[in-house]
């Protein structure tokens, strides 16, 4: 049971954090102008975070048959 925490907490934060930043290059920033450079990279980052978490620690963790 540990171990599923360990592997799907780090995803619900991620995804948070990806949602977030992609809300946030739609929405018009205080000078109003899109902050698409910010939210996005932000996002594009956490994805590529997320794709290489599990990747490499969930082979790790659950190793294919």
């Amino acid at each position: 049971m540990l171990e599923n925490w360990l592997y799907w907490i780090p995803a619900v934060i991620l995804v948070a954090i990806i949602i977030g930043s992609v809300k946030g290059a739609f929405t018009r920033g205080r000078e109003g102008e899109r902050g698409f450079s910010g939210g996005c990279l932000v996002g594009i980052v956490c994805a590529i975070a997320l794709v290489a978490y599990y990747y490499f620690f969930g082979h790790l963790l659950f190793p294919p048959d």
